[in-house]
Order: C-alpha cells, then structure tokens, then sequence
C-alpha cells in the first residue's frame, strides 16, 4: 500500500510538471490544442518504443488489444485536448488542482458499473479534497466557466481512460505490478504515437513542434508510469485521492516558473496560503 502511495505522489508531481510545461510551450512557441497534441503524443511514442522493443513487449501486441486500447485512447485523448484548451483559455495552476474532479467521478462510476462501496467518511473526505483543490485552484485566480467546463470534460475522459487501462494491465501479463504497469505503458504509447504519425501531415505539424514538445512528453511518459503502478496496487479511487496532491504541487510549481509573469512577491503566494489556516 506505501508503494502504490508513494507511486501515485510522484505520478502527481510528474502530472504538475507536465501541466506547467504545456502552458510554457503553448505560450513560448504558440503551438495550438491539436497541433501540440499530436506533437505529444508522436514524442511519446518515441520514447516507448525503445523499451517495447528490448524487452520484448510488442509480442503482446495482438489484434485482440484493438477494443482495449480504443477504450483506454479514446476518451484520453479528448480529455487532453479538453485540458490543453482548458490550460490556453485559464491558466495551469488555476486548472491543476481542478482535476481533483476526477475523484467523485471515479467515485460516482465505481458505485454505478462496478458495485463498489464507500463509507460516509470516505464521501465525506472526497468532500474535503474538492474543497482544498477549489481553494488552491483560486490562489491563482478565478476560472471562467467555459474552462471549468473542459475541465470537467477532462476529468470524465480521464476516470474512463484509467479504469480501462487499469484493466488492461491487470490481464496483459503475468507479474509484478511494476512490470505490469510498465509493459501497459509501453504498449499503449506505442500504439498511441503510431496512430498520431498519419496527422502530422494533415494537422501541419512541424518536426521541430515535436522537438519543442519533447520536455512535455517526458514529464507525461514518466507521470502515467507511477500513476498506473499506484493505480495496480492502491486501486484506481485511492490512487486519484493521492495525486489529488497536485493542486498543491501546481501551485507552488506555477509560482517557480511564472512568478515573473505573474508579479506577486512570495509574502503574497505565502499568505494567501496559509490564511485559512490562521484562525484554527
């Protein structure tokens, strides 16, 4: 259980970080939502087919994965767009603790398609969490509707897409839940760059839009590793409630990277921080 909890931590540091780069390669090189998504995703897709190949992964690769990676592609790749249209219209530290959306969602579809059950406390603390991440969410502004909405959109893509990849990696292989959740990775972002490669041409996207992606594309590789494993060995919902983290990470990550742009001196991030927590 500390394995899958330390996993999903640094799945939602790698996810911050991810969210931080996006917002400085669509700002520094104005790469538009689909552009940058495929320039992404053909990034990752170099990245997994080393290890696909020496360790021997693409032998698991058989027709009989299409329908699973359809329901593990689909809806994530609408999430990203969602959230990389959410990131351009707001801001990602504003957006990033806002995909805590995500918890009641798992929740709520648990409940509804898989008969789980959950306590009142365990309601009553996924309560808690949405409010912290509001609170961290608005350190850094207000969030217009039409980005609370694609966030929104974003959580739904991205609940689905990781009850179906947990899925996967749980019938793909026998073995540890390290190797399981590195060969689903592996297998999935191969497929996922090979099938992006034929938009390159028709979305116009440069090799140097990939090139400028790359940081972005490591920092996701990396995050959906250690989210995955946490996901094996915590469970999909707890796994969400650790990397509901990342509205802390966001913000104190946005802080470092844009607090030039941003213009508020530290003693203002701090105290707006810390002032709820004076009068206890």
């Amino acid at each position: 259980m500390l394995l899958g909890i330390f996993a999903s931590f640094l799945g939602a540091l790698f996810q911050s970080l991810n969210y931080i780069l996006t917002q400085n390669c669509q700002q520094k090189h104005s790469i538009d939502g689909v552009k940058l998504l495929v320039a992404i995703h053909v990034g990752i897709g170099l990245l997994a087919i080393v290890p696909t190949v020496v360790f021997g992964y693409w032998q698991l690769m058989t027709l009989n994965l299409i329908w699973d990676l359809l329901l593990i592609n689909f809806p994530y790749l609408v999430a990203q767009y969602l959230l990389i249209m959410a990131i351009r219209y707001s801001d990602a530290s504003i957006v990033s603790p806002l995909l805590a959306l995500k918890i009641p969602v798992l929740a709520i579809i648990s409940v509804m398609f898989y008969q789980a059950g959950f306590s009142a406390i365990q309601w009553i603390t996924i309560g808690i969490i949405l409010t912290i991440a509001w609170y961290f969410s608005t350190l850094s502004g207000s969030i217009n509707t039409k980005p609370l909405l694609l966030v929104f959109g974003a959580s739904v893509g991205y609940s689905l897409s990781d009850m179906a990849i947990t899925n996967l990696s749980h019938k793909l292989l026998d073995g540890s839940p390290i190797e399981q959740s590195f060969a689903t990775i592996c297998i999935n972002y191969f497929a996922c760059g090979v099938m992006s490669i034929p938009l390159i041409k028709p979305m116009k996207v440069k090799i140097m839009t990939i090139y400028h992606a790359r940081w972005v594309a490591l920092a996701w590789f990396i995050a959906v590793i250690f989210l995955i494993l946490g996901f094996n060995i915590s469970g999909v919902v707890s796994g969400n409630i650790v990397q509901s983290l990342r509205g802390v990470i966001g913000v104190i990550l946005a802080y470092l990277f844009f607090r030039k742009q941003v213009g508020h001196p530290m003693s203002i991030w701090r105290k707006n921080l810390l002032q709820p927590w004076e009068c206890l």
